[in-house]
């Protein structure tokens, strides 16, 4: 853990100068790379393809995704897609030495980037071939990634942990290829007690023999106690870390919830000129 305690004390010490670029670094992970996401970035262009053999079996629909958010199927090469492909390696080498399938994507406070990641992690590993990759809103509270996918938010995993929904029409498929998606369906008042249930280590299992991958996104970790429940049906946790945001010691508090369950730590919105790449992009001074 001296690595990923490293990592956090990094993202502790500057706040970057401009808040409106979000960057992804690897932290404990992988080499540091970042993105700077600019405003009128291009159009995802999608290919419609035959998605998977289980691809009929679920709801198909046409998701409209934020070029903006869902960087890593954007046609423009810019380092965070870098980035992410250096995190999808890293998992897959621990997955050489562990049992690693699912991967709760989790952050202390709100607002430090989860979904992001959570997001363009799925999409970057949905991007290897014959990979079937779910991500899901485990958000219940807070919904966010029906928005970055663009796409309707229910039915979902609310419904689903309530019996109001199965798999086929709460899991939904569209054209990126190998990509599916569970968002988290209509915010429920008694969401923790929905996580608590039999219901979602089941949905977990059952998942598990369709998906090579499931990438869930969190609520916040420290204000409630969803995430540390989803992390027990879970293989593996990865932190991210808002970098001049995150207090040092709220994320050193994450990483002591989940224990061994850490996988390590992504570092969000790190400056260009902190990061390797500005190197490599010809942008350091």
């Amino acid at each position: 853990m001296s690595r990923l305690h490293d990592a956090l004390k990094r993202a502790q010490r500057e706040r970057p100068a401009n808040r409106e670029e979000f960057n992804a670094t690897s932290g404990s992970l992988g080499s540091p790379t970042e993105s700077r996401a600019a405003a009128g970035a291009p159009a995802i262009e999608w290919q419609a393809e035959d998605v998977s053999n289980c691809a009929g079996r679920f709801v198909r629909v046409h998701w409209n995704p934020d070029p903006r958010k869902l960087l890593t199927y954007s046609p423009t090469q810019i380092p965070a897609v870098e980035a992410f492909r250096a995190l999808r390696s890293q998992l897959y080498h621990l997955r050489s030495k562990r049992p690693l399938k699912t991967v709760l994507v989790a952050s202390a406070l709100a607002n430090d980037g989860k979904s992001f990641v959570s997001a363009n992690l799925a999409a970057i590993l949905a991007r290897q071939d014959n990979t079937r990759v779910l991500l899901v809103d485990g958000d219940l509270r807070f919904p966010r990634l029906y928005l970055t996918m663009g796409t309707r938010n229910e039915p979902g995993l609310a419904e689903y942990l309530q019996n109001q929904a199965d798999e086929s029409t709460a899991i939904q498929t569209a054209q990126i290829h190998n990509l599916f998606f569970l968002p988290a369906g209509k915010q429920a008042v008694n969401s923790g007690e929905l996580i608590t249930s039999t219901r979602f280590p089941e949905f977990i299992r059952r998942a598990s023999d369709d998906f090579d991958w499931i990438v869930i996104d969190s609520s916040a970790a420290l204000p409630i106690s969803d995430a540390r429940v989803m992390s027990e049906t879970c293989d593996g946790v990865l932190i991210v870390v808002a970098h001049g945001a995150t207090p040092c010691r709220e994320a050193q508090k994450i990483a002591r919830l989940f224990g061994q369950k850490v996988l390590g730590a992504v570092i969000n919105r790190v400056p260009m000129s902190l990061s390797y790449s500005s190197y490599y992009y010809g942008r350091a001074k």
